[in-house]
C-alpha cells in the first residue's frame, strides 16, 4: 500500500511542480543529488554495503522488457559479480539531471552513461523515486528505459549474443504445444530475437518470416538456422516499418512483443481467415500502469474482440524473459473463417489445439 501511495503521489504532483523548468542542479536539492550520486557510484563499485543502506527493503528495479529485481536480488547479483573478480569497476556520467519534490517524495530523472573497460558506454534514461525515512533519503524505485530506437536495437543485439542465460532458449511452450499435428502454412514471428520460435515453426514445416530491428539478434537466428538445417526468412525491420500485407499469414506469433496494441489493425488485416495468433506477455500488477508487454486482466480478450478465443489464461509461471515466476497472460485466438479477399480458402485445422486441454478463460 505504501508503494502504491507514493507512486500515486508522484503521478499527481501539482502542475506547478511538474510543469516548471528546473535547473540542472536544483537549488535546495543537494542532499537528493548527493544520494543519487552515491547510489550510482556504489553500483559501479559493486559496493553492496553502501547499497544496503541506501535502498529501502521493498525497493524495486524495473529493467527493459519486464525484467524486475528486488533489493535482495540486486545485492545478491552484485555480490556474485564482485566475488568473481572478472571485471574492473565501471564509471559513469550523468546528463539532463532533474529533481522534482513533493513533501517526503522526490523524483530524479537523468540520462546515465556507464563505461566498462574499453567497451563503448551504454546510456539509459533513469527514473529514481526517493522517499525520506528516518531523516534521510532512501531509494524506493529505479526505472530503466532505452534512449531512442537505435539504442534499444543495440541493446537487444548484445542481449542475444554470447552466453546470456536470462531468457528461455527453448521454443515458447504455448506455441510449441499448439502447432503439434497442425498443417503448416505461412508464419510471421514478430520480434523474433534469436529465432527460438521461428526455428521451432520451421522444424515443423512452416514457411517462417521473422522480423526484428536488432541486427545482432538476426545474425544469431540466421546462423542457428543454418546449423540446424532450417530455412527461415529474417527481416531487419521494426514492426512499424514492415509490410504485414493483407490475408498473408496463417499464424502470427506475438510472444513478449511490446507493440500488440499499436499494431492491432495490421494483425487483423494480415491474418488469413482461420489463421491463429499467439500472445504471451506479463500481467500488470495492481497499482502499476499497463503498457508495452504488461496487460490488465482481460485486456487481451478485448483487443481481439471478434476473434474466436481458443485459450486465455492469467497464470503464475516462469517467464521466457527473466526466467523466474511471474504473473503472465496468454492468449491463442483464431480469425473468423470466411472468404479471403485473395480468393483463398482458409486452411483446415488437422488436429485439435492443446490436446487434452480445454480452452480456459477467467
Amino acid at each position: 500500500m505504501r508503494r502504491m501511495f507514493i507512486l500515486l503521489t508522484v503521478f499527481l504532483l501539482p502542475a506547478s511542480v511538474l510543469g516548471q523548468k528546473t535547473p540542472e542542479v536544483p537549488a535546495g536539492q543537494e542532499e537528493i543529488i548527493k544520494q543519487t550520486e552515491r547510489y550510482f557510484d556504489a553500483t559501479d563499485r559493486q559496493d553492496t554495503k553502501t547499497l544496503d543502506a541506501l535502498l529501502l527493503d521493498d525497493c524495486m528495479a524495473f529493467y527493459p522488457r519486464g525484467v524486475t529485481k528486488t533489493k535482495a536480488a540486486m545485492l545478491k547479483e552484485l555480490g556474485k559479480t564482485k566475488s568473481g573478480g572478472e571485471k574492473e569497476p565501471a564509471t559513469h556520467s550523468t546528463a539532463d539531471l532533474k529533481v522534482r519534490r513533493a513533501g517526503n517524495t522526490a523524483v530524479v530523472t537523468c540520462q546515465l552513461t556507464t563505461n566498462q573497460g574499453n567497451t563503448p558506454g551504454i546510456t539509459h534514461k533513469r527514473t529514481l523515486i526517493w522517499t525520506r525515512q528516518d531523516n534521510r533519503w532512501r531509494l524506493l524505485h529505479d526505472q530503466w528505459s532505452f534512449v531512442g530506437a537505435a539504442r534499444e536495437a543495440e541493446f537487444w543485439s548484445d542481449y542475444f549474443r554470447g552466453d546470456n542465460r536470462n531468457y528461455n532458449r527453448k521454443p515458447n511452450a504455448l506455441l510449441a504445444e499448439a502447432i503439434q499435428g497442425r498443417r503448416p502454412g505461412k508464419a510471421l514471428d514478430v520480434g523474433m530475437g534469436s529465432g527460438r520460435n521461428a526455428h521451432c515453426l520451421a522444424r515443423h514445416g512452416w514457411d517462417v518470416t521473422g522480423i526484428d530491428r536488432s541486427d545482432g539478434a538476426l545474425a544469431v537466428a540466421r546462423q542457428q538456422a543454418i546449423d540446424q538445417g532450417l530455412r527461415i526468412t529474417p527481416v531487419l525491420q521494426s514492426a512499424e516499418q514492415f509490410d504485414w500485407g493483407h490475408g498473408r499469414w496463417d499464424l502470427i506469433a506475438l510472444l513478449y512483443f511490446h507493440g500488440v496494441r499499436e499494431n492491432m489493425p495490421k494483425i487483423r488485416q494480415s491474418l488469413r481467415p482461420g489463421g491463429l495468433v499467439f500472445v504471451e506477455a506479463f500481467q500488470a500488477q495492481p497499482g502499476k500502469p499497463s503498457g508495452g508487454v504488461f496487460y490488465e486482466p482481460n485486456e487481451l480478450r478485448n483487443l481481439f474482440a471478434g476473434f474466436e478465443i481458443l485459450k486465455y489464461e492469467e497464470v503464475e509461471a516462469v517467464a521466457d524473459y527473466g526466467q523466474k515466476q511471474q504473473q503472465l497472460v496468454r492468449l491463442v485466438a483464431r480469425k473468423p473463417t470466411g472468404h479471403s479477399s485473395h480468393g483463398q480458402s482458409p486452411r483446415r485445422r488437422t488436429a485439435p489445439l492443446f490436446r487434452g486441454l480445454r480452452a480456459r478463460s477467467r
